[in-house]
C-alpha cells in the first residue's frame, strides 16, 4: 500500500514554502502587461480563460490494448506528457516524477495520460510492462500508443512537434472543460509545486471560469491567431465594420449566428439580411450575437460595411459585419463552417449556429418553412449549456 499521508503532509509544507519563494522571486520581474520573464527564458502571462485552446477529441490505445477515448476525461482535469520506453534518462525520470504526483492526488480527481512518441516499438504489451514498473493504476494513469499520425494530431492540440528526436518533456495540464491551461517543467521543484497548486484549483472548479484570467506558462494561448500556426482553423480573426480586429474566441460564452454575404448582392444576400433583422425581434434568448462575413472583401471594406449597416437601419451592437483577406475568408468558410466557397463570391446561404465554446452545432436554410422553429430550439438549448459537449 502506498504511504500517501506522510508524503502528502510533507508535500504541503514544500508547496507552501515554494509558493512563498515563487512570489518573492518573481515579484519584481513582472511587466506592466502582467507578463513575468524568468532568467532561463520561460515566461508567464495573465491569459483570459476563453483564450485557452480547446483540446480536440482523440482516440488512442492504452496499455491494456483497449481503445481509450478522450471522452472518458470529460468533466475531469488531466495531465498529458510524451515519452518513449527506450529512453533511459529524461523519459524515465519524467515518469518517476509523474509517479510521485499520482500519489498526491486521489484516483479520479486528476488523470495522467502518457503518450509514446515511438509507437512502432511501444506496443500495448510493451507499455503494460513499462507501466507495471511505475505501479501505474489504469484508473488514474494511462499509457497510450497508436499510429504516429494520430499521436501527432494530439500533439498539435498543445502546439508541440512529436517524434523521437523532438518532443516536449513538459507536463501539460487540461481543465475539466477541455481547455489546455498550463505547462510545467518536471525537473524544477518550483514548477512542480506550482503544478500541485494549479491542479488542485482545476479539481475544485465547478463551472467554466469564462470571465476570469489566469497566470500561465501556456503563453501561446494569448497570442493573436495570425501569429499562430494551425493546420485547420477552429477559430478566426477578421476586421469589423468599425475597423477593429475581431477574434472569434472572444465570443466564448456567447451563442451566435453566422452567415456569409457580400454587399453587391442585391437579391438573396439582402433578403437574408432582412430576415436576420426580423429574427432579432423574434428570438427571446438574451444576447445572441450575429456575425456576417463578406465573401467579397476587395469591395467590402470596413467603410462599405458600415454604410451597408446604416442603409439597412442596423444599429445593434450585437451584430458585426466582418471583412479581411480573401484567401483567409475562404478558409473560414471551408474549415470553420465546413461549406464550400466557390468562384465569383458564390457562397452558402445557410445560417450557422455556433455554441458557447466556438463549435458550429447547426446549419439551417432560412428559406425553408419550419426551419426557424428548429433553429430557435437549438439556440435556447445551447444558451443553457454549462460546459462543452463532447463530439466523436
Amino acid at each position: 500500500m502506498k504511504r500517501i499521508i506522510p508524503v502528502v503532509l510533507w508535500t504541503l509544507v514544500l508547496v507552501v514554502a515554494a509558493y512563498i519563494y515563487y512570489q518573492s522571486r518573481f515579484a519584481d520581474s513582472r511587466t506592466d502587461s502582467g507578463e513575468v520573464t524568468i532568467a532561463d527564458g520561460r515566461s508567464f502571462a495573465q491569459t483570459p480563460w476563453k483564450h485557452f485552446p480547446q483540446v480536440k477529441p482523440f482516440q488512442l490505445t492504452d496499455q491494456t490494448g483497449s481503445t481509450f477515448s478522450s471522452k472518458e476525461l470529460t468533466g475531469k482535469p488531466y495531465a498529458v506528457s510524451f515519452f518513449f520506453t527506450n529512453c533511459p534518462t529524461i523519459c524515465a525520470q519524467l515518469n518517476r516524477r509523474i509517479q510521485q504526483l499520482t500519489e498526491l492526488f486521489e484516483p479520479q480527481d486528476l488523470m495522467f495520460v502518457s503518450i509514446t512518441c515511438d509507437p512502432q516499438q511501444d506496443t500495448p504489451e510493451v507499455l503494460a510492462r513499462y507501466a507495471k514498473g511505475f505501479e501505474a493504476e489504469p484508473s488514474q494513469w494511462r499509457f497510450l500508443t497508436e499510429q504516429m499520425y494520430k499521436i501527432q494530431e494530439v500533439g498539435r492540440n498543445f502546439d508541440v512537434t512529436l517524434d523521437l528526436n523532438s518532443h516536449t518533456d513538459d507536463i501539460l495540464l487540461v481543465d475539466k472543460w477541455g481547455r489546455y491551461r498550463d505547462r510545467f517543467k518536471w525537473d524544477d521543484a518550483l514548477e512542480i509545486a506550482r503544478f500541485e497548486l494549479v491542479a488542485n484549483q482545476l479539481i475544485q472548479e465547478e463551472r467554466p471560469p469564462i470571465e476570469r484570467a489566469f497566470e500561465t506558462r501556456n503563453t501561446l494561448a494569448g497570442v493573436a491567431h495570425n501569429q499562430r500556426k494551425k493546420a485547420w482553423l477552429d477559430e478566426f480573426f477578421l476586421q469589423d465594420h468599425n475597423d477593429q480586429q475581431f477574434f472569434s474566441r472572444d465570443l466564448t460564452g456567447e451563442v451566435w449566428i453566422g452567415n456569409l454575404f457580400f454587399t453587391n448582392c442585391t437579391q438573396i444576400c439582402r433578403a437574408q439580411t432582412e430576415y436576420l433583422k426580423s429574427l432579432q425581434d423574434r428570438i427571446q434568448t438574451e444576447r445572441i450575437k450575429y456575425i456576417s462575413i463578406s465573401t467579397d472583401p476587395t469591395v467590402d471594406t470596413p467603410d462599405v460595411l458600415r454604410n451597408y449597416r446604416q442603409t439597412l437601419g442596423i444599429k445593434s451592437e450585437d451584430w458585426l459585419f466582418l471583412t479581411g483577406d480573401a484567401n483567409y475568408i475562404r478558409r473560414i468558410s471551408e474549415e470553420f463552417f465546413r461549406v464550400a466557397l466557390m468562384a465569383n463570391e458564390h457562397h452558402s446561404t445557410e445560417l450557422f449556429v455556433v455554441d458557447r465554446w466556438g463549435v458550429v452545432r447547426g446549419k439551417f436554410d432560412w428559406q425553408q418553412s419550419g426551419t426557424e422553429a428548429e433553429m430557435v430550439t437549438l439556440i435556447e438549448e445551447l444558451a443553457a449549456e454549462k460546459a462543452p459537449v463532447y463530439f466523436e
